[in-house]
């Protein structure tokens, strides 16, 4: 919402009167729907109803609260009503999702229920002929088929993603999800764990499969290249004083309670030889020769 409201004011300083409108009518509509989340919450379903359209009057176009009020609608028994607005939200999702994505907040049961599956279905098929070419059409399919359990046909759908954007985070990482669940061939599962990885170098939004891994040089190199694309530690700081006098605080408190407290700068990601070490096979080398860890491989 900040990114919204302070390209509101570029825009306008730039003389798009409009563009400015437009985002600040986003901000207004999405601040009102969280708004009716809360009505929602306190059991006031057709007042928070109300205001979910409310807010469409400001932003139409917006996937998150067209999904909820699809969930409100449903709940209230107004199924036409919320058969538009689970359409509509379809038909917003491939140009509102990015490449690490997932359900907003309050509209994570979105493709929950049999009704709400097959307007999916029919979206998202339609899009998939009309728009052949955005991965996140290939994406959201594949999602839907997912959580039908309809394994087999989602997964074409997700490396249809990665062939069309194979910076496409989110699709490997459900690529390799069903892998574990289908037993992918060896290459192929090396070659999802090293887009992974190359995506995703210090592991915030993913847990790569290593203990699989076939390719121990490829692994290697790639987790190397990612080690490299760390920030060094800073050696100064931008002085904040209150903020330091409250650290201070706390580490003295730390300090008390933990004897082994040690002020260090917190490393991310893994080294080579730890995603190394973290392969079955390299694993059970060690405790057949009896060498407890491998982590000293370097």
């Amino acid at each position: 919402m900040r990114a919204y409201s302070v390209l509101a004011d570029i825009l306008e300083a730039r003389g798009d009167k409009k563009g400015a409108e437009e985002n600040r009518a986003a901000v207004t509509a999405i601040r009102l729907s969280e708004k009716a989340d809360r009505f929602y919450e306190a059991g006031l379903l057709t007042r928070a109803v109300q205001m979910y359209n409310e807010a469409l009057g400001h932003f139409e176009n917006a996937y998150c609260i067209q999904s909820r009020l699809a969930l409100r609608e449903t709940e209230l028994g107004h199924h036409d009503a919320a058969e538009a607005h689970y359409r509509k939200a379809y038909e917003l999702m491939p140009d509102s999702f990015g490449r690490v994505e997932s359900h907003c907040f309050g509209c994570e049961r979105a493709f929950s229920g049999r009704r709400a599956e097959s307007i999916a279905d029919k979206a998202f098929l339609q899009l998939v002929k009309s728009r052949p070419e955005k991965p996140q059409v290939h994406y959201l399919l594949g999602y839907l088929r997912e959580e039908e359990g309809r394994y087999r046909e989602a997964l074409p759908e997700f490396q249809e993603a990665v062939k069309l954007d194979p910076e496409y985070l989110n699709a490997w990482k459900s690529i390799d999800g069903l892998g574990k669940r289908m037993g992918l061939p060896a290459a192929q599962r090396d070659a999802v764990t090293i887009n992974v990885v190359r995506l995703d170098p210090l592991g915030r939004h993913s847990s790569p499969n290593f203990a699989e891994a076939t390719d121990l040089a490829a692994i290697w190199k790639a987790v190397e290249a990612a080690e490299a694309e760390q920030a060094p530690v800073p050696q100064t700081l931008l002085a904040l004083p209150a903020s330091k006098a409250a650290l201070e605080k706390s580490a003295a408190a730390s300090r008390e309670s933990d004897s082994r407290y040690v002020p260090e700068a917190e490393r991310n990601g893994r080294t080579p030889a730890e995603a190394v070490a973290d392969n079955q096979f390299v694993a059970l080398a060690g405790q057949l020769f009896g060498l407890g860890s491998v982590l000293n491989l370097q």
